[in-house]
């Protein structure tokens, strides 16, 4: 059972950088960053995978993705994981959640659980 955070749209919710180690102690989702892979090598989230929003095979590769299971999805600011959770949600996903303001605001407020390559 996924732990109520702040709704934003029918199908997916938004978490804010404050709660954002919280919602994932609690929900253990599965961590998608949406951003390039060149973004991704400077720093991303421990234990995220990384799936380009850009790249041509984003929806199929998606697509092998469990969609009954909990995702987190983030970008550099909020815009790239907005969009690809509208996109997993058209696929049939229904455990969404977007970090509003991204990865870049999450660093900003001292984030940690960076990973870099």
């Amino acid at each position: 059972m996924v732990l109520g955070f702040r709704k934003s749209t029918p199908g997916f919710k938004r978490i804010t950088t404050y709660e954002l180690e919280d919602f994932i102690k609690k929900n253990n989702p599965v961590i998608l960053d949406v951003r390039s892979p060149h973004e991704f090598k400077s720093g991303h989230l421990s234990n995220s995978e990384n799936f380009d929003f850009y790249a041509q095979g984003f929806r199929e590769d998606v697509s092998k993705l469990d969609p009954s299971k909990p995702y987190l999805v983030y970008c550099k600011n909020g815009e790239r994981s907005l969009k690809a959770c509208k996109q997993l949600e058209q696929m049939g996903f229904s455990q969404l959640f977007f970090l509003e303001s991204g990865i870049e605001s999450w660093v900003l407020n001292g984030g940690g659980m960076l990973v870099k390559e």
